[in-house]
């Protein structure tokens, strides 16, 4: 993977990580010439042949005000990458406070929207299978996109439809018969709006509620008036189209005009200022994970690995801003993502006494 600042396709930078998870990381691009930006997601290998391609045929496809869109695709030394729409906003996840949740009229706004995307979706045959906040993101106008479909798949063509056998998704926010799908397969759609009920919880609460019900009838309750087993994993591949990736220079085409509007970087509720050096914020981080009993690692000089039990692990990244300030960045990198940001919380009172005021925009 390029660094920091390298060139990638030709005329684009590589210029920061925004996010990473169990099958890949996404970073920035930024056009050296017009600023306009646009997200590079990597697939890593060791992932089943073929499922990256498989996303990026069924994403190129999909055009909605509420979903994130698939710009190209292109497979490198073994790599395989998708160029995706910018969300200068960040992710919804940044918005909801631990155990308080947001503004009961922000979380109407983005579960509208959040259902219209998804009804469009399911309008295509296509279901997400991975609806939670960290994979909702807002644009320059505070707009919600759904994005990341790795785990997504087509379950009706016409009137024919299947049920899913696969167990797949984030734990907090499947619906119960998704775990049991090995067992018993299940429809798609109302498996998509349990986890939109539980985002939606999430943004009036701040946490995510314990399974109780399911979100469709058993087969004892209601009989569908379709037959599922007409339509197969197999004919559901072979009506995906998988095209070329597009060129280079048409990735500007969704990207923003303004290049510095692209580049202003949502502000995330997991970071903190500190008053000392890169080192000396690390080590003091490491002091207070090590007191509440969590595993800290230093990958290198501005990176810490921390384990809190073996449910949850995160990363914080230190930025130097000036010889005595710096930023701390922290991001999940396993487990639930409300008690990451409680865990961040208690970290972060520990680390009081060295608070900063965030510095003024350069242009203030």
């Amino acid at each position: 993977m390029a660094a920091g600042g390298a060139e990638f396709v030709e005329g684009w930078l590589v210029a920061q990580v925004l996010g990473e998870g169990a099958y890949g990381e996404v970073r920035l691009l930024v056009h050296a010439r017009s600023g306009a930006a646009v997200a590079l997601k990597v697939a890593r290998p060791g992932e089943a042949a073929g499922e990256p391609a498989r996303e990026a045929a069924l994403h190129r496809a999909l055009r909605h005000p509420h979903v994130l869109r698939c710009l190209g695709e292109r497979t490198h030394q073994g790599l395989h990458y998708l160029f995706l729409e910018y969300a200068p906003g960040g992710e919804l996840f940044d918005r909801i406070e631990p155990d308080v949740g947001m503004r009961e009229e922000d979380a109407r706004r983005y579960w509208r929207q959040l259902l219209s995307g998804l009804g469009y979706l399911h309008g295509r045959g296509v279901a997400h299978r991975d609806i939670k906040p960290e994979n909702l993101l807002l644009d320059n106008r505070d707009q919600l996109k759904i994005s990341d479909f790795g785990m997504a798949t087509l379950f009706r063509h016409g009137a024919r439809e299947r049920l899913l056998s696969r167990v797949c998704g984030t734990a907090p926010y499947a619906a119960p018969e998704v775990l049991t799908a090995a067992r018993r397969p299940y429809r798609a759609p109302p498996a998509d709006l349990w986890a939109a009920a539980l985002v939606l919880l999430a943004m009036l609460a701040g946490e995510a509620a314990a399974r109780a019900w399911r979100s469709q009838p058993t087969a004892a309750d209601a009989a569908d008036p379709t037959d599922p087993s007409d339509l197969s994993a197999a004919d559901m591949d072979a009506l995906i189209s998988y095209s070329q990736p597009a060129h280079a220079d048409d990735l500007l085409l969704a990207s923003p005009a303004d290049g510095a509007a692209a580049l202003s970087l949502g502000r995330r509720m997991t970071r903190v200022w500190l008053r000392a050096g890169a080192a000396a914020a690390l080590d003091a981080l490491a002091a207070a994970g090590r007191e509440r009993g969590y595993t800290c690692r230093r990958l290198h000089a501005r990176l810490l690995a921390l384990e809190c039990g073996a449910e949850l692990r995160m990363r914080a990244a230190a930025l130097r801003c000036g010889d005595a300030l710096t930023l701390l960045e922290f991001r999940r990198s396993r487990g639930c993502g409300l008690e990451f940001k409680r865990r961040f919380v208690e970290l972060r009172d520990a680390l009081r006494p060295l608070h900063a005021p965030e510095p003024p925009p350069a242009d203030a």
